[in-house]
């Protein structure tokens, strides 16, 4: 069985070692080691939610977190990447898994936003921060679904920016956390040998996809900066006043003519 959100990934890159199936304890050895040298973060964080995605109940993971915001054991991202694969683990390792899975399930979920409590009192104004964040919120929420439809979306943030009637500040918000993410694609873009963790960390996906996610930062930078010009008023110019007295000297000479 495989889940829709794998369709478009490339994992090809990450190839695991021959195993027999069904596992034996030095099966699960060589994929552990195999996992440490080869594995990464990102990698770890995408094989639990393609996990997450085929065997749990979607009611249960609905209100998780983003992928982004995984804190993931290596461990158990290496067990639940084997099951994805077709793998027979053995019991322990199993049993380890089921516990590691409900544990990350009950620890990633977001906590729900409490009541607002009446007050008679004036309602606080929402700040710079505030907006930000929901901003923020959204747009990391578009990523996840273009990182699950093949790094491709029909999302604008011009028009979201243009709805949500932002102010300025609030932009520059959204660009300062954006903007090293960019970078990182930038960089795993490159041949440059110094620049190779950057390409092994979005390994991932293939380099048209990380051109076309690098494409939607690159709009999320230029449509902030495009909107917050439109928002700018023009300046009045100030009229020039004639002094009373000038007028008055003016009018004179026009009347003893």
């Amino acid at each position: 069985m495989v889940s829709k959100r794998m369709v478009g990934i490339n994992m090809s890159k990450y190839k695991l070692p021959k195993l027999n199936n069904p596992m034996s304890e030095l099966d699960l050895i060589r994929a552990f080691n195999y996992n440490s040298i080869y594995g990464t973060d990102i990698r770890d964080k995408r094989h639990v939610k393609n996990y997450l995605d085929v065997f749990v109940p979607s009611d249960e993971t609905k209100n998780m977190k983003s992928v982004n915001e995984y804190e993931v054991d290596s461990s158990i991202a290496t067990l639940a990447h084997l099951v994805t694969e077709g793998y027979e683990l053995p019991e322990d390792a199993k049993t380890k898994l089921d516990k590691g899975i409900n544990f990350f399930i009950k620890h990633h979920q977001k906590k729900p936003k409490p009541k607002p409590v009446e007050k008679k009192s004036a309602v606080k104004k929402l700040t710079v921060k505030d907006f930000s964040t929901e901003a923020i919120g959204d747009m990391e929420y578009e990523i996840d679904q273009m990182l699950d439809n093949n790094v491709q979306t029909d999302f604008s943030v011009y028009n979201y920016l243009k709805g949500k009637q932002y102010k300025q500040n609030v932009c520059n918000e959204i660009k300062r956390w954006f903007k090293p993410q960019l970078l990182e694609l930038e960089y795993s873009l490159t041949t440059d040998k110094k620049y190779k963790d950057y390409r092994d960390s979005y390994a991932y996906m293939t380099k048209p996809q990380r051109k076309r996610y690098k494409k939607f930062l690159d709009s999320i930078i230029s449509d902030c900066d495009k909107y917050t010009k439109e928002r700018r008023k023009p300046r009045r110019k100030k009229k020039k006043k004639v002094s009373t007295q000038k007028s008055l000297d003016t009018n004179l000479q026009k009347f003893l003519t």
